[in-house]
């Protein structure tokens, strides 16, 4: 393996210890967008979303979902008692419309995912779902924001994920607000009964957050992490994708994640240049590259998605030049299938997990590295 291979994703890096262990460092920039004094955090965004679904009553309710996402969405819905019912997305990562249209009715409850950073058409949903309680699942779009207002602000309630590999990667945990506290009158009682972590279990995750923060950057990622990660996940679900313990969130983490907003922006604003760099540098026009026309809304860029046939061989190129591309969430309709989808309920679904790959724009992607990227997207046929 490449020692200089391109991680996927940008992780957690020691510069965010500073905001560990020293308070001078405050910044509460988001205020008036999100209200994060009054926020609840969680070892993960599974958790706060089964306890959002739990506090809105004690009758089975169902759940519109996209059938396109995490399996612990999944998990978060079984979990809660209630059922999903599977939306469709447009081409473009987004609910259909249409489809929403026809399904409303068999709804209680609208999860909408920003996937990839890319805000949903909020107007619209709200429309369609008049009357339905809507929760926005904000585990990709952390500063994507709409006409000036960030995701997580812009429905009833929403979670966010701050684990290894997101946006930002602080290292662990989840957290969700409530914008309509009426509308989840169970939810103080829910929370209440999370229990808290232990100092030494803290510690723990505390340790693997730092060697983590080395091990997931070149040249050890190339050298050892990226194989060694990939047997032990297999074996033990390093990545924690499938479990589903329950706790509140570290202290730790959450004043990482408060003193270093202004940091998580300077990310977003790397990420949106790179976004745009490798934009112009793609000309291959069998490749389907998501561009949002809708000037109101303003990605974070934390991920670039293309549509792209056979996508397999040209995800072994990539890894092959040192850099590692993403197949992300094409496991989700099989995943879903455990949940009661069933072939042809979400036909431009289907569609995504075979042709999508992802490819890195993070804020540790190097000019020369996109330029390499592009290169062989063009030459991609």
């Amino acid at each position: 393996m490449n020692n200089k291979l391109v991680p996927r994703f940008y992780y957690t890096l020691p510069i965010h210890l500073y905001g560990t262990f020293f308070s001078w460092k405050k910044d509460f920039s988001l205020e008036g967008f999100l209200n994060l004094e009054n926020s609840y955090w969680l070892n993960s965004s599974r958790v706060g979303l089964r306890l959002l679904l739990n506090s809105i009553g004690d009758k089975p309710l169902n759940i519109g979902v996209q059938a396109y996402t995490c399996h612990t969405v999944f998990q978060s819905i079984e979990k809660a008692g209630h059922t999903p019912v599977f939306l469709d997305l447009s081409l473009d990562f987004k609910l259909d419309l249409k489809d929403l249209k026809e399904k409303v009715d068999t709804i209680d409850v609208l999860l909408i995912t920003h996937t990839f950073g890319f805000l949903d058409a909020i107007e619209e949903i709200k429309t369609i779902a008049a009357g339905k309680i809507i929760i926005e699942d904000c585990a990709h779009s952390f500063l994507s924001n709409y006409n000036g207002n960030f995701a997580g602000s812009l429905a009833d309630a929403s979670i966010f994920s701050t684990g290894l590999g997101k946006f930002p990667a602080v290292g662990s945990g989840g957290l969700c607000l409530i914008n309509e506290n009426k509308k989840f009158p169970l939810f103080e009682e829910e929370y209440a009964k999370v229990s808290k972590p232990s100092g030494i279990s803290s510690l723990k995750v505390f340790v693997k957050t730092i060697v983590f923060s080395f091990m997931m950057k070149p040249p050890f990622y190339g050298l050892i992490t990226y194989k060694l990660g990939k047997k032990l996940d297999k074996k033990m679900d390093l990545g924690n994708k499938f479990t589903f313990d329950e706790f509140k969130g570290y202290s730790w983490s959450k004043k990482v994640f408060k003193n270093n907003i202004s940091f998580y922006h300077r990310i977003k604003q790397r990420q949106t240049k790179n976004a745009k760099s490798l934009n112009d540098l793609i000309k291959n026009e069998r490749i389907k590259i998501l561009r949002d026309v809708n000037e109101k809304n303003v990605a974070n860029n934390y991920i670039f998605p293309l549509l792209v046939e056979k996508r397999d061989k040209l995800f072994d190129v990539l890894l092959e030049n040192g850099i590692e591309p993403g197949k992300h969430f094409h496991k989700s309709l099989e995943w879903a299938s455990e949940y009661g989808y069933k072939e042809g309920d979400c036909p431009n679904s289907e569609v995504i997990v075979r042709n999508i790959i992802a490819v890195p724009i993070h804020f540790g992607v190097s000019k020369k590295s996109l330029i390499k990227i592009a290169k062989i997207i063009n030459e991609h046929e």
